[in-house]
């Protein structure tokens, strides 16, 4: 089965902002914006996914996190526009970043503009705006489980932090129970990394001890996940109980920065010899921004 990887276009509306909504946290991401990410940032090649996407032809698209920028209703419109689009392609799987949930009264907006793209099957309640109770999603698709798991919340000032929280962590202990009795493959995706080391403090998974924990003693093989802007791979460690790590930079990168131009990730797994495998290509932007092209593919085995 193939899946799509990638993460972070990061859609601004600059031109819906006023006085009133900059007295808060929205005023330090405009001015990074301003500063450095509006400088290293394009919309325009996405108009080159849809075209590669169906070449392609995966049975997932997997987005994790930060659709937005600021957390402003007219972003998630346009995000959501766009996710109608790719979905014209393939099935959209998504989970929330931080920006999506820039501030606590972005929540109601973003989960009423992106639930339906929570599942695969557009399951999402609509009156659910509890991203702890929505949390997390399970699509079984041939016989691979993706599971997305939601680190979004409206951290501090000076902060892009994440939080499962208890009780998603509860409800994942569970799944991953059953889901391991069914002998299926299991990816995870989630926005933050769930390792240190990958992105500053200032900017990590605050509880991701007690997730490495339960994914060590339940078991997950893959985990997708974006927010560092930079690709990022490690293989599993079957010693560890670690399970191979896929971080995409952001889809809207146009810097000349190889590990941080955009790119998306095509993840083939099927089962050959009574083992699990994993084919990993990579797809960056052209210098010129014409294509996305093939940079490199690596082929992984499991036990």
């Amino acid at each position: 089965m193939r899946l799509l990887h990638l993460s972070d276009p990061h859609f601004f509306c600059p031109e819906a902002l006023s006085v009133k909504r900059l007295l808060n946290k929205r005023i330090l991401g405009l001015a990074n914006w301003l500063l450095k990410r509006g400088r290293r940032t394009s919309n325009e090649h996405l108009e080159l996914l849809p075209p590669l996407i169906s070449e392609l032809g995966p049975k997932a698209l997997c987005i994790t996190g930060d659709l937005a920028h600021l957390g402003q209703a007219e972003e998630f419109q346009r995000a959501k526009t766009w996710l109608e689009c790719l979905e014209k392609q393939a099935p959209v799987k998504i989970v929330p970043g931080n920006h999506d949930i820039y501030l606590k009264e972005c929540r109601n907006e973003m989960v009423k503009s992106f639930g339906r793209f929570f599942s695969l099957n557009h399951d999402t309640p609509a009156s659910n705006t509890q991203l702890e109770t929505i949390f997390p999603q399970v699509d079984i698709v041939d016989d691979i489980a993706l599971i997305g798991v939601s680190t979004a919340y409206p951290s501090g000032f000076y902060k892009a932090t994440g939080r499962i929280g208890a009780k998603q962590l509860a409800r994942l202990e569970e799944l991953l129970e059953s889901l391991s009795r069914e002998g299926l493959f299991r990816v995870m995706l989630l926005h933050h990394p769930p390792v240190p080391g990958v992105v500053s403090k200032r900017k990590a998974l605050e509880d991701h001890l007690p997730l490495m924990n339960l994914v060590r003693k339940k078991g997950v093989e893959l985990v997708l996940f974006g927010h560092s802007h930079i690709r990022f791979f490690k293989t599993a460690n079957k010693d560890t109980g670690t399970p191979f790590l896929i971080g995409a930079p952001s889809i809207t990168s146009i810097t000349q920065d190889v590990p941080k131009r955009a790119g998306l990730y095509s993840v083939d797994i099927e089962r050959a010899g009574g083992k699990w495998q994993v084919r990993l290509k990579d797809y960056i932007l052209s210098q010129d921004r014409a294509a996305f092209q093939a940079r490199s593919c690596d082929t992984f085995s499991f036990d």
